[in-house]
């Protein structure tokens, strides 16, 4: 989602959720799969990024 920071600022929020009832692997899956998004998510708004560093 895109928020608005304290300083006026739009922010992109990226989350995930696990559950810690869950099997080892169905925990792996979901840390591969979170990890694969957030690259994903990373190289989708890399120009983004440029600008605010």
């Amino acid at each position: 989602s895109i928020t608005r920071g304290p300083n006026d600022r739009d922010y992109y929020e990226l989350f995930g959720s696990l559950s810690s009832g869950s099997i080892l692997e169905s925990v792996i899956f979901e840390i591969e799969t979170l990890a694969d998004n957030a690259m994903q998510a990373a190289e989708a708004y890399r120009s983004d990024f440029k600008d605010v560093a």
